[in-house]
């Protein structure tokens, strides 16, 4: 149930990206996520963490915030339409202007249609045909001072 896009909802109500990334999370806490289940009755998570609060005050943890647009562009590139579509939602929810892309074929038609009005890219790392490494390597031919974000649910071992 911690593998990424594990799900037992239907296709429209979940990504099955949630209980993966509390596990990323706490494991890069050196922490460890219990859970008890019982049919019918239901499931309680526990999430143990060391880190003391001194630690994250020290490594400056406590000033990690969400950086909200300002109508900035992001061009999100991601071939698993269920992904797409959370991560498009959440990026126009902080107030960024978003254009999809459901390939990587999409994704440099239109950085060459519009290359000015894209401020950043955010593609998915292991995509069909073209990874995302290649594809912002393609990206910044076409515009030098592009920024390109690279994401994943797939360990990078």
């Amino acid at each position: 149930m911690f593998e990424p896009f594990f799900t037992t909802k239907p296709e429209t109500k979940g990504t099955g990206l949630g209980l993966a990334q509390v596990y990323g999370i706490v494991r890069q806490h050196d922490g460890y996520v219990d859970l008890q289940s019982e049919v019918g009755v239901g499931t309680t998570f526990t999430v143990y963490l060391s880190e003391s609060a001194e630690k994250m005050q020290a490594d400056g943890l406590q000033d990690a915030r969400i950086v909200r647009g300002d109508g900035e562009t992001v061009l999100i590139v991601e071939d698993g339409a269920i992904v797409l579509r959370a991560v498009s939602e959440m990026t126009d929810t902080l107030g960024y202007n978003v254009i999809e892309a459901e390939n990587r074929t999409e994704a440099l038609d239109i950085l060459r249609d519009q290359p000015t009005q894209i401020d950043i890219v955010l593609t998915g790392v292991l995509m069909p045909g073209l990874s995302g490494v290649e594809l912002a390597r393609r990206a910044r031919e076409i515009d030098t001072g592009l920024h390109v974000v690279m994401m994943t649910g797939h360990s990078m071992n």
